[in-house]
């Protein structure tokens, strides 16, 4: 099948898996779909760090003064290519308003960037994966200045030859927000790759008891809305501990300090991908009540492993769980309460949410999401270069 499709590259800069949770793991689920479908992609990676990050910053900054495309060193490296121009691209898009243009000797037919990154690749087809428009609709949640953000989404609207999107409440927000014609946006949602193997251990890290605890997952930060679901959760007088697993993220200090501590939650700051699910596959339930999302991977992740969920009405979240799951108010506390302690007492409730929510995780299977990604590389592959 892969042989029918175009010659696809796919970025992953350093910085990605840094930004941990759901930019890296759709980069990875990408990359992996269209090893499924029967081939790999060349990816193009960032160079070696030199001595110092404070060194790289410097020479990024310094080289991003000069004008002009820049060439791809054609250095193959586990069928991909190393780059220094990541770093340069920022600084070159602060220093010229441009988007930063790299030159290859045999470019692919289709450059896909998973990210909005200020780059696109000379004599082929540019797709942008924009995840969401939260930084320009919700900018309090958020440490991205939301004006560069915009100039930078306004820069490759004018360059894309195509924006691929993960919801169809994020490419209503392209639309209406940013002014993409709509038929220059394509919504393919997510797939949950590793997650449809079900339980990898017997047991959840950390001994905690298996069904015996409420799961939040996510960056600790404003947008997760943790504070007021840990009040519900306090609220709802259930004996099972709320257990918040995911790194510090934007102003997690103020989030942490916010938390009730009488009785206070379990922080588990850091998993690895197997444990993370494991943790996801042994809860009670995952509650998920986040303020703005582009898609909610966790959510999906649930639904695969047969834990029922609790979300956020409207958005994305909704979009993804549909009716099979709890829906709720975000800003609600006594709602989350009622709900949390529903999904603690009623069995009957969580079973049935069970079952539904592992029909509804098949309309995101990786075979699914192949079939979109794959009518959407075709398409636009047959059109004239720009």
């Amino acid at each position: 099948m892969f042989a029918a499709l175009p010659r696809i590259w796919l970025d992953a800069p350093r910085r990605r898996d840094q930004e941990g949770l759901g930019v890296a793991h759709y980069a990875k689920t990408l990359s992996g779909t269209l090893d499924a479908l029967g081939g790999k992609p060349a990816l193009v990676r960032d160079a070696p760090l030199g001595d110092t990050r404070r060194q790289d910053r410097v020479t990024a900054w310094l080289r991003a003064q000069r004008s002009g495309p820049r060439p791809l060193a054609a250095l193959e490296t586990d069928g991909g290519w190393r780059s220094d121009l990541f770093a340069e691209a920022q600084s070159y898009f602060n220093r010229h308003g441009r988007l930063l243009e790299i030159t290859a000797r045999s470019p692919p037919q289709i450059m896909h960037w998973t990210y909005p990154v200020p780059l696109a690749m000379a004599g082929t087809r540019n797709l942008y994966t924009i995840h969401d428009l939260i930084p320009l609709q919700r900018p309090d949640l958020t440490g991205i200045d939301p004006r560069r953000h915009r100039r930078l989404l306004d820069a490759i609207l004018g360059r894309a030859d195509q924006l691929v999107t993960v919801s169809e409440h994020s490419r209503r927000a392209l639309i209406d927000t940013l002014g993409a014609p709509p038929e220059a946006v394509t919504n393919t949602w997510q797939a949950a790759m590793d997650a449809v193997h079900g339980i990898r251990s017997d047991a959840p890290p950390a001994g905690l008891p298996s069904g015996g605890y409420l799961l939040a997952i996510g960056a600790v930060d404003p947008r997760k809305n943790l504070v007021r679901l840990a009040r519900a959760w306090r609220q709802s007088g259930t004996s099972l501990p709320l257990v918040i697993a995911g790194p510090d993220g934007w102003k997690s200090r103020v989030v942490l300090r916010d938390l009730p501590t009488d009785p206070a939650p379990i922080r588990m700051p850091w998993l690895d991908r197997p444990a993370l699910l494991d943790l996801i596959a042994h809860a009670r339930a995952l509650l998920f009540p986040s303020l703005a999302e582009g898609f909610g991977l966790p959510a999906l992740e649930a639904m695969h492993l047969g834990v029922p969920v609790l979300v956020a009405r409207g958005g994305a979240l909704e979009e993804v769980v549909g009716e099979d799951g709890l829906t709720v108010t975000p800003e609600d506390e006594n709602a989350l309460a009622v709900a949390i302690a529903r999904l603690a007492l009623d069995e009957e409730l969580r079973q049935g949410l069970v079952r539904a929510g592992q029909r509804r995780a098949q309309f995101f299977s990786q075979q699914a999401y192949g079939s979109r990604l794959a009518a959407l590389y075709r398409a636009v592959a047959a059109r004239p270069l720009r």
